[in-house]
């Protein structure tokens, strides 16, 4: 009955593509005494997530968790919020929605790079139609990812941004 009420629900079906299976099966290791290796990193990537909506916001908290590699520091449910947590906080990389109230993921984009702000940008977004992608670029997002490709394809995102480059997702189409 919880499963049909969530199953017609494109906007949480696409939050929870993003839930990753790996935390589930890290945990069992934990659980039967397996050693977990921890990253050689001493200094993780520092994240702040920016979406209007909850369920994904939730979504990107617990993958960003699972990765010993990256911190979350903080989260917004709109542009405004975005930006005054970027200043605040300082994080390394910023994760947008586009679509968001008061300032878009695109205008907080903007915004940053007006300021110089160097941080990574990833859009993660639904609307990954060619004229969204074309603007993030141009824009100067470092990459951008479909909300519907799933964890695999934003932790490719992430590690590609994390070494100093770009990336758009394989899975939209171009023009």
């Amino acid at each position: 009955m919880h499963g049909d009420r969530h199953e017609n629900n494109p906007r949480l079906k696409s939050a929870l593509s993003l839930v990753p299976s790996f935390c589930f099966q890290r945990w069992v290791r934990w659980a039967n005494g397996c050693e977990i290796p921890e990253s050689s990193n001493v200094f993780p990537m520092t994240i702040v997530i920016a979406d209007d909506h909850a369920a994904v916001r939730k979504s990107l908290r617990v993958m960003v968790e699972c990765e010993p590699n990256l911190q979350l520091i903080g989260e917004a449910s709109d542009g405004l919020e975005a930006i005054r947590a970027v200043h605040a906080l300082q994080p390394d990389l910023l994760l947008t929605d586009i679509k968001m109230p008061q300032m878009t993921g695109l205008e907080v984009l903007q915004y940053l790079r007006n300021e110089k702000n160097s941080l990574g940008v990833i859009i993660l977004s639904n609307h990954s139609e060619p004229l969204y992608v074309d603007a993030a670029m141009r824009l100067g997002a470092n990459a951008f990812v479909a909300k519907a490709s799933g964890l695999e394809i934003l932790m490719d995102a992430i590690h590609s941004v994390s070494e100093g480059g770009s990336f758009i997702d394989p899975n939209i189409k171009s023009d």
